[in-house]
């Protein structure tokens, strides 16, 4: 059963690692969580062992079409629709067009507002990539775009 799953999980998602921080135990085996700071990411619940790691953190992919997918914890799996990201509302409006504008809650990520055309949503969120060494980049506000610099994020 615990296979079926990874493999499942696999073709649904970019990457997946051992979770360090386990917010799981006996009673939501075979659940999938949130991960807290990055809705980009969830955990899955495997069979729980005390003392073990057992649970899994699962990156959503983003789609065909390049859409970043996000985990919505309702429905349990990943979705492009950004507003089940509930740190992260979109601030675009017509005011703040073609700008890019902070996350309130996440200074690794940002929106880019586009065109604003009343009944579509045509503002994107991003987020800044680590390098290949890890390196972790912030959305810098006053410069519009991302540094390695975390004090970006007192601004």
């Amino acid at each position: 059963m615990i296979k079926a799953i990874i493999a499942l999980s696999l073709l649904l998602c970019c990457n997946l690692s051992l979770a360090q921080n386990d917010p799981c135990n006996a009673s939501n085996q075979g659940q999938r969580l949130p991960y807290a700071g990055d809705c980009r990411k969830f955990y899955l619940c495997n069979q729980y062992i005390p003392n073990q790691i057992t649970s899994l953190v699962i990156d959503c992919c983003d789609n065909a079409d390049g859409q970043l997918m996000y985990f919505d914890p309702v429905k349990q799996l990943c979705t492009s629709d950004a507003s089940v990201c509930p740190d992260c509302a979109d601030p675009c409006n017509a005011s703040n067009q073609f700008s890019m504008q902070p996350c309130s809650n996440d200074c690794t990520k940002f929106w880019m507002c586009n065109e604003n055309i009343p009944g579509q949503n045509s503002s994107l969120l991003l987020s800044c990539c680590e390098d290949k060494v890890g390196t972790v980049y912030y959305f810098d506000p006053k410069n519009q775009y991302c540094v390695t610099n975390p004090n970006v994020c007192l601004n």
